[in-house]
């Protein structure tokens, strides 16, 4: 197993701060974790492809490339983008012709800001959409039971660059008015007949 540095991706579907529900009929229990996302031939790309044949070499031997060929994608860590789909089966905002890592922790991953000051959630970054750098490690099993497998190990995340979101928005206290004191009373509103 080797840390490995993929720089500016973007992430999405990101449990950094609270370990994040695993899916139905998993027995893995919560984990941090989060998707990130890159474009193929960039310098992410060629090292998270890199490393992920290196490990599946390293565990398969000559049959490595025949093995990965017949995994599922839930079995490999690094998935095309146009394959993850929503509901409706539509690709995913942000990943249609691009690659993405599924990284996941048991352990809560290190969170920086771009001058590596700790972030918290109430920091509001790093979010799904932004740009950010993660440290991974990759790494290959073939455990009985299980058959064989490339996952990652998400170790750090450090905010790079806002970028646009992928889901939800953030509130402004801008639509509410300054309110009195809890004892004194509130103005009182025109009540017209609008229903």
């Amino acid at each position: 197993m080797a840390e490995i540095l993929l720089k500016n991706v973007r992430g999405a579907f990101l449990d950094l701060f609270v370990a994040g529900t695993p899916p139905p009929g998993s027995t893995s229990g919560p984990k941090f974790g989060g998707n990130f996302i890159f474009a193929p031939g960039t310098d992410a790309y060629n090292v998270a492809t890199t490393e992920f044949r290196r490990v599946a070499a390293e565990k398969f031997g000559v049959n490595a490339d025949a093995i990965l060929a017949e995994l599922g994608k839930d079995k490999k860590c690094i998935r095309r983008g146009d394959s993850n789909l929503d509901k409706a089966g539509v690709v995913r905002n942000g990943f249609a012709g691009q690659f993405f890592i599924v990284a996941k922790n048991k352990i809560r991953p290190v969170v920086v800001d771009r001058d590596k000051t700790p972030l918290v959630e109430a920091d509001g970054k790093p979010y799904s959409g932004c740009y950010m750098n993660v440290t991974v490690d990759i790494f290959a099993t073939n455990k009985p039971g299980q058959g064989p497998r490339v996952d990652a190990m998400l170790l750090a995340v450090q905010f790079v660059s806002h970028g646009e979101s992928f889901g939800g928005s953030k509130g402004s206290a801008d639509s509410f008015d300054v309110l009195p004191d809890e004892g004194e009373a509130a103005p009182s509103a025109a009540t017209a007949d609008l229903f």
